[in-house]
């Protein structure tokens, strides 16, 4: 079980810790913490708070703390905008921290690279503390303390080029120390604005601040002491205005020579108005050709001595080589070490990395050590005790001239150990989690401590325990049925080294992270994962995952992607007809032919929507469309008759590699594949159902000004009734559209143009009523869209009935299925009669959520004695007078249809006349979403 330990506040004297933070005192019984971890899986903006369930973003626990409690996020980085409005009390202060004092791990970041990415406004006692800020380049401030009072902002981390930390609003006691301002532009690292009151900026490192550390605008009772500027094209420290009263103390100012072009400003810059409320003593000032200590009152001096000879300030100042080294800490010997004003107002009694006086301050940020940062390395961090770990100290030699000593705190409660040299070896007899101490101590009285990175893990022996997760591929995935196996949650004694995974369908791979596997086709399988540890342990555990289609949106799209007669867009290249028993493979993941991509290449594609024209066959049979890697279906898509061209729209899943089959079953036929659409993850439109309605009939007039039929390439456009309950954002229409009384053979078009015939929607040959379903782009919304049907040669009568639509405000998400066979009358020889119905069910059916709102069906009539036709509408509501299937005695005739479910789930079938035997065949269904 995870444990986490907080404790104290902030500014406490201390030695330092790991990274520089600081061991606080004890917080108080009363005292709460709010944790955050946005890395925890168990995290939720909507709980406690607590170690157990932290919340996910600082924001959610800045909105509920109270005075008195601490905001501790572990190490992460956290992209939001904070804006900190809670208050606490004098002596209850609310803590924000980033790092747990004693828990060694990083800081936390905030701010993603935001504008103005933290903000305290309007608040009291208030700690802001141990943060890395992003924000980004060239606009507003890291940090923002705006009309509050007793805030401190303490060794936070400026973490882009962006302007550092502003104090406005008439802020009042406003503490800003130990912080680090890298590169910071445009404007001032820190900007006091008027009316500011009482602000401290103290200990802080100023790097590279390119248009000055810290700037001063009528802010009485200001103290800038103590810190260190390096670098910089401007004026380092600027104090304006006549209602400033300032002191300037303990400063450590250092040009940087490799600045150029910049312009070297001055170290500190005192305006007129200014002068006689400004005091400036104790500072230092290493000395560059081209820069200026000093401008008082627009007076220039280039060193200590005159500029305390003419204006009486500066007494204890020194303008020399201040022998700093490259952390820009000070020497033994150096004019800085030893030298600081130990009553100037706001100096605090330790130093940047809270490492206290040795002795006398040292003016700047940082105190004379000859050590710096401590870190300990362990050579085991997980095992089964007994442990035997060895742990090494990597101290930091600043200056190199003071031995170094070593004292061991194991943390696991034992004594602590002095050490001869730098590494000792322990062993750990009891589980928990341990943070090994180092404190590396010199001759002058510095003690500088730090842990283990990572805790040191002991467990109970034992083997290790497997633990595995499969989550389907989100939005934009590869291909479909693709999941996610995750076995990183094993956990054991000692690490574990190995992860194999076992798909359940014959395939496995090594999976040391997370693995990406795409399966076949649906179907239920059962995944393993054999995880071993150091010492060869191994284990497995297992994991039923059900495989399935996703579901999906419809994004329409028109283009032939395969004709047969020319080899155009066959996958391997076969040209001329397709043979019996023989099947082709057809890409539907790529390029149309003329240009243009015809899904959304990125995978994410589940199935499509074709419409499929068997051209010319030498004999009676039907083809079967199904996708690739997949057992062929026992279904058909498209039956036909020797000579017959026929045309049927398909709706089938797509491969795993992005293809379908298309199977002949007998003779030999060419074949042509339009595309109509796509159903995908990054779709755009549902299907909404609606009641069939005729709104097309040319021999009636329905939809037209008069009667009659269309002509050799005739077009009719004809509107949708605003009756129809169409919402303003249909897209598509899908409509049965049926071609009858025809005296050549020719084919129509349903479009939104009245010139496209590229493309045929269903072909015809004469005398012969043919129904096929379309879905076709609308001109416009509501009672202004219309569609068009066009005509090739000869005349025909067209009829077309509306049964629902897509919009990005419909009902329906689409999920693709292996094409299934829901009914066929002839296994049981039971015909349907004249005027006969009866109702097939499909939700809450295997494999059909109980909630399915509507279905893609084949309904096919074969072996019919009488001409009529076969209608399919949602089960207990009243047939309309619309038809799904038209045929003639004898014929063998499909057709697609995409409907509603009834209240009790199903669709009902209704035969007009004579009896037939009737197939269905399930391509997917619909849920709301």
């Amino acid at each position: 079980m995870r444990t986490r330990a907080l404790a104290g506040t902030v500014i406490a004297t201390a030695t330092l810790l790991g990274l520089g933070f600081p061991v606080l005192p004890a917080v108080a019984a009363e005292q709460t913490v709010l944790y955050v971890d946005k890395n925890d899986p168990s995290c939720s903006d909507h709980g406690s708070g607590q170690a157990e369930q932290p919340f996910c973003a600082i924001s959610a626990a800045a909105a509920v703390v109270q005075p008195g409690q601490t905001v501790a996020a572990l190490s992460a980085d956290y992209q939001e905008k904070l804006t900190i409005t809670r208050s606490g009390t004098p002596g209850h202060p609310i803590v924000f921290t980033g790092a747990l004092p004693g828990s060694h791990r990083w800081a936390a970041s905030v701010g993603g690279y935001q504008q103005n990415p933290v903000t305290i406004s309007g608040a009291h006692d208030v700690v802001f503390e141990n943060f890395s800020v992003l924000s980004s380049v060239d606009a507003g401030n890291a940090i923002v303390v705006d009309h509050s009072a007793r805030i401190t902002i303490d060794h936070d981390f400026d973490g882009n080029a962006a302007a550092g930390l502003r104090v406005t609003g008439g802020s009042t006691d406003t503490v800003v120390s130990r912080n680090t301002f890298d590169g910071t532009h445009p404007g001032p690292a820190v900007q006091i604005d008027a009316g500011s009151r009482n602000t401290t900026v103290t200990t802080n490192v100023f790097d590279d601040a390119w248009d000055g550390a810290v700037s001063v605008a009528d802010a009485p009772g200001t103290n800038v002491t103590g810190n260190t500027v390096h670098g910089g094209c401007a004026d380092a420290i600027t104090i304006k205005g006549a209602g400033t009263t300032a002191t300037i103390e303990n400063n450590v100012l250092v040009p940087a020579a490799d600045e150029t072009p910049c312009k070297l400003g001055n170290g500190l810059a005192v305006a007129s108005e200014a002068v006689p409320h400004v005091e400036a003593d104790y500072n230092s000032f290493q000395p560059l050709a081209g820069s200026t200590p000093y401008s008082w009152g627009g007076a220039a001096f280039s060193d200590s001595a005159a500029f305390f000879q003419q204006t009486g300030q500066g007494r204890h100042d020194t303008t020399a080589d201040l022998q700093l080294n490259q952390d820009l800490i000070t020497s033994a010997g150096s004019l800085a070490a030893d030298s600081a004003d130990p009553a100037a107002p706001g100096e605090p009694d330790s130093d940047y990395d809270y490492v206290p006086a040795v002795g006398k301050r040292d003016r700047g940020a940082h105190e004379y050590r000859s050590i710096g940062q401590v870190a300990v390395l362990a050579d085991k961090h997980q095992g089964a005790y007994p442990l035997t770990v060895t742990l090494t100290a990597q101290a930091k030699e600043l200056w190199g001239t003071d031995p170094i000593a070593y004292t061991f705190d194991f943390g696991d409660g034992t004594q602590p150990v002095t050490a001869a040299s730098n590494q000792v070896t322990h062993v750990y007899a009891a589980a928990g989690d341990f943070e090994p101490v180092a404190t590396a101590s010199d001759s002058h009285g510095t003690q500088v401590s730090g842990a283990v990175a990572v805790p040191v893990k002991v467990r109970t022996p034992g083997p290790p325990q497997p633990r595995l997760t499969v989550t389907p591929q989100p939005t934009g995935s590869f291909r479909p049925l693709s999941y996610t196996f995750d076995g990183t949650a094993s956990t054991g004694p000692w690490p574990i080294v190995s992860r194999t995974v076992d798909y359940g369908d014959g395939s496995s791979e090594a999976c040391q992270q997370r693995c990406t596997h795409t399966y076949a086709g649906p179907g239920h399988y059962t995944a393993t994962l054999t995880v071993k540890d150091t010492t060869g342990q191994t284990a497995t555990g297992s994991l039923a995952v059900d495989v399935a289609y996703q579901p999906s949106l419809f994004h329409e799209a028109y283009g032939r992607i395969l004709d047969t007669r020319t080899g155009n867009g066959s996958y391997d290249g076969t040209q001329g007809p397709l043979g019996p028993d023989s099947e082709l493979t057809v890409n539907v993941n790529g390029p149309l032919p003329h240009g243009g991509v015809f899904t959304d290449n990125d995978g994410g594609t589940t199935a499509v929507v074709l419409n499929v024209t068997a051209v010319n066959p030498t004999a009676a049979g039907f083809l079967t469309v199904y996708p690739s890697g997949q057992t062929r279906p026992t279904t058909s898509n498209s039956n036909f008759v020797a000579g017959q061209t026929a045309a049927h729209l398909v709706t089938v899943p797509v491969g795993r590699d992005g293809t379908i089959k298309i199977y002949n079953h007998t003779g030999a036929v060419n074949v042509l594949v339009d595309l109509v659409g796509w159903y995908s993850s990054n779709g755009e439109e549902r299907f909404t159902s609606l009641t069939p309605s005729r709104v097309l009939d040319t021999r009636v007039g329905t939809g037209t000004a008069t009667p009659g039929q269309l002509g050799p390439q005739g077009s009719v456009c004809f509107p949708l009734p605003a009756g129809l309950g169409l919402p303003a954002h249909t897209d598509e229409v899908v409509l049965n559209l049926t071609a009858t009384g025809a005296d050549h053979a020719g084919f129509l078009t349903a479009t939104v143009d009245s010139s496209l015939r590229f493309f045929s929607s269903l072909n015809f040959a004469p005398g012969e009523t043919v129904a096929n379903q379309v879905i076709v782009p609308i001109s416009a919304p509501m009672g202004n869209g219309k569609v068009c049907v066009n005509n090739g040669p000869g005349h025909v009568d067209a009829v077309a009935d509306i049964t629902g639509y897509y919009a990005t405000d419909g009902q329906g998400l689409f999920t693709p299925v292996t094409p299934s066979r829901l009914l066929d009358t002839r296994t049981d020889n039971s015909p349907f009669g004249p005027g006969e119905h009866r109702t097939v069910p499909i939700a809450g059916t295997p494999g059909v959520p109980a909630d399915a709102i509507g279905a893609v069906l084949n309904l096919t009539a074969t072996e019919p004695d009488h001409d009529g036709y076969l209608t399919a509408y949602p089960s207990g509501t009243t047939r309309s007078g619309t038809s799904t299937v038209n045929f003639a005695a004898g014929q063998t005739v499909p057709n697609l249809t995409t409907l509603g479910l009834g209240t009790n789930g199903g669709v009902d079938l209704y035969n007009l006349a004579g009896h037939t035997q009737a197939v269905a065949d399930f391509f997917g269904y619909f849920t709301k979403g």
